[in-house]
């Protein structure tokens, strides 16, 4: 049913956000993730991450949704 892909399609969405928050997490160990978003529809996916630093510093980094590289 209609439904159903479209619970499936979240859950997809959210195991997406969840690894390219996890490589942030590895890459930037001691920041907080305040934000997650999977940028435009064309091409490969990049997400925008919005970070929280330990010394309270706000900035956005991105992942590679194909490769899972973080780049600022």
């Amino acid at each position: 049913s209609t439904l159903d892909r479209s619970s499936a399609a979240s859950d997809v969405y959210k195991r997406q956000n969840q690894h390219a928050a996890g490589n942030v997490r590895q890459e930037f160990p001691g920041s907080k993730i305040l934000s997650v978003k999977m940028m435009g529809s064309n091409g490969p996916p990049v997400y925008k991450i919005k970070t929280l630093s330990g010394n309270g510093v706000v900035k956005f980094v991105y992942v590679d949704g194909t490769s899972g590289e973080v780049f600022e």
